[in-house]
């Protein structure tokens, strides 16, 4: 019975010395394992830029810079709501813009990134082409207007140029 008491207290000692050892280990190592490979360390991800100039209009006559539209003006300009497919938006007419903005001109040229359409004035101001909100708060021209003939509007409206000739200066692409 002795050895067996004996055997029991020594391997309770080397147990307990063990856990000790343990204890200090973990306490000296830091919190976090170090990455094996430092070169793949986790990097927390960016959020993506947007496209330069989908967030907001700038509005022109001829060269000069009359006013920048962005999504937060859209709500104070505008409360008409229009039908756009098969949902109802809110939507601001094109001739309100130019109207609330004191320009006036013979031609508006409404560039995007990939197409520009140039536009008479009458045509600009006859109240069917609406700039709308996209979820992803970009600015986006809508119209079911027939009279428009073949002119392709832009999808995303960066640049209204109102100009004083029959075509609209700086109606080439934004790049």
């Amino acid at each position: 019975m002795k050895k067996f008491l004996a055997f029991a207290l020594m391997s309770s000692l080397l147990m307990f010395a063990a856990c000790k050892k343990s204890e200090q280990q973990q306490q000296a190592q830091p919190s976090s394992p170090a990455p094996a490979n430092p070169d793949k360390a986790f990097k927390p991800q960016q959020p993506k830029e947007e496209p330069q100039g989908t967030l907001k209009v700038d509005l022109y006559t001829e060269n000069n810079l009359v006013k920048s539209i962005t999504p937060s003006d859209l709500p104070s300009m505008t409360s008409t709501k229009i039908k756009a497919g098969s949902k109802e938006v809110l939507a601001i007419p094109l001739k309100d813009i130019l109207a609330k903005s004191n320009v006036k001109g013979k031609s508006v040229a409404l560039v995007g990134q990939q197409r520009t359409a140039t536009l008479t004035w009458e045509q600009a101001n006859a109240g069917d082409i609406y700039l709308i909100l996209t979820k992803k708060q970009r600015l986006r021209l809508y119209s079911n207007s027939k009279n428009l003939g073949n002119i392709k509007l832009p999808k995303r409206l960066e640049k209204i140029t109102v100009s004083a000739g029959t075509q609209a200066a700086g109606s080439t692409p934004a790049k």
